[in-house]
C-alpha cells in the first residue's frame, strides 16, 4: 500500500500512469504472486523502462530500510474496518466463498480467513521483499 502511493504519486505527476495497484493475487498453501499493474497513459507506454526502474528503484529501498510495525499496524486496521463494514452479499454467493476456506483455516476462523492479519512476521516479509528481484543485466535505468 505504501509503495502503491509513492510510486503511483509519481507517475501521475509527470503524466504516465492513471493508476498503480498492488498486491498478492492467485495464491495457494504453497505459493502466492505478487501483482503489480501500472495503467499507463500514451507517454507512459514510451518510458515503460523507466517506470521498471522506479518501481525497482522503491522495491530496493524498501528492501534496504527494512520492515516496520506501523505499517503492519496500518493495515490491520484497515483490513478489519473493511471485514467489518464490508456490503452485504447475497448468502449464496457468501457461502460459496466461505466454504473453500474451510479447508485451509481452523474453524474460528472461517469467516475471516485471509480478511485479517494475524500476527506480525518481520522475517516472513523480508523473506518475500528479497525475492523481488530485477535482473542486473536487463536493469532499466530510471531518470529520477
Amino acid at each position: 500500500m505504501f509503495m502503491e502511493r509513492v510510486v503511483s504519486r509519481t507517475l501521475k505527476a509527470i503524466c504516465w500512469a492513471t493508476g498503480l495497484y498492488a498486491g498478492e493475487a492467485e495464491w495457494t498453501m504453497e505459493y502466492s504472486f505478487f501483482n503489480v499493474t501500472i495503467d499507463l497513459t500514451n507517454a507512459g507506454h514510451e518510458h515503460m523502462e523507466d517506470i521498471l526502474g522506479l518501481l525497482f528503484r522503491h522495491i530496493k529501498h524498501l528492501q534496504q530500510s527494512g520492515v516496520s510495525q506501523w505499517i503492519f499496524d496500518e493495515l490491520s486496521a484497515i483490513c478489519e474496518a473493511e471485514f467489518h463494514y464490508q456490503a452485504k452479499i447475497h448468502p449464496i454467493s457468501y457461502a460459496t466463498r466461505i466454504s473453500p476456506k474451510m479447508t485451509i483455516y481452523p474453524r474460528k476462523h472461517w469467516l475471516v480467513g485471509s480478511s485479517l492479519p494475524t500476527k506480525f512476521n518481520p522475517a516472513s516479509v523480508e523473506k518475500v521483499l528479497n525475492e523481488l528481484s530485477l535482473n542486473e543485466s536487463s536493469s532499466p535505468r530510471a531518470p529520477f
